[in-house]
């Protein structure tokens, strides 16, 4: 039922109650890779880039692949690399 409305909401852009719904999923049921699919997709949305990263993972790790394992595979390289240089944008700043 969670999932459920997870899916609803995020097909009517209520992207906070949809982001509540798939958190509740993945803890009742941490291999569901269709939440951390959705989950991955909103806060790479809401730039939380790290957790979509580690929900994108998830997805791997589950029997869910969305597409192709490949894409999924290089949306997370390509989240990785704009993270990685936001990073080194950082610690430039800072020195």
């Amino acid at each position: 039922i969670t999932f459920g409305l997870g899916v609803a909401s995020f097909h009517r852009n209520k992207m906070d109650r949809s982001l509540a719904h798939f958190e509740k999923t993945v803890i009742l049921d941490t291999g569901h890779g269709e939440a951390h699919f959705y989950l991955g997709r909103l806060y790479e949305a809401r730039g939380e880039f790290t957790r979509a990263i580690t929900a994108y993972k998830m997805v791997l790790d589950s029997d869910f692949v969305p597409g192709s394992e490949t894409e999924l595979r290089d949306r997370i390289f390509r989240i990785s690399l704009f993270v990685d240089s936001r990073e080194q944008e950082d610690q430039e700043r800072d020195q």
